[in-house]
């Protein structure tokens, strides 16, 4: 089985949810500033990393598409699009706004 993703949240003080990566390169609005590191046009694993800041809670979702593996999905093969980037942005958003308003 190989990893193609995953979600953490943490409260915490800092007001940068990247951690301090230099890697996130731009910004998505979904709601909120949604910071985006796109690795798609490396060789290899494929990634795309997104972090946002609610309230108090940081926040990272990060997809991976492996090119030797084809991660698989309903519809064949991942590949990872602006239009989805967009919508795991809006996902990560309201995950987020949830968790800082209580309502999880």
């Amino acid at each position: 089985m190989s990893l193609i993703g995953y979600w953490q949240s943490r409260a915490d003080s800092s007001p940068d949810p990247t951690e301090g990566l230099a890697e996130f390169t731009r910004t998505i609005e979904a709601g909120r500033t949604v910071r985006v590191a796109d690795s798609r046009s490396e060789h290899g694993t494929q990634s795309v990393k997104l972090a946002t800041r609610v309230g108090e809670w940081n926040a990272q979702f990060e997809i991976h598409q492996k090119r030797e593996t084809a991660t698989q999905t309903a519809h064949g093969p991942l590949v990872i699009t602006d239009r989805q980037i967009d919508s795991a942005a809006r996902f990560l958003v309201d995950i987020t706004t949830r968790l800082d308003a209580g309502h999880w």
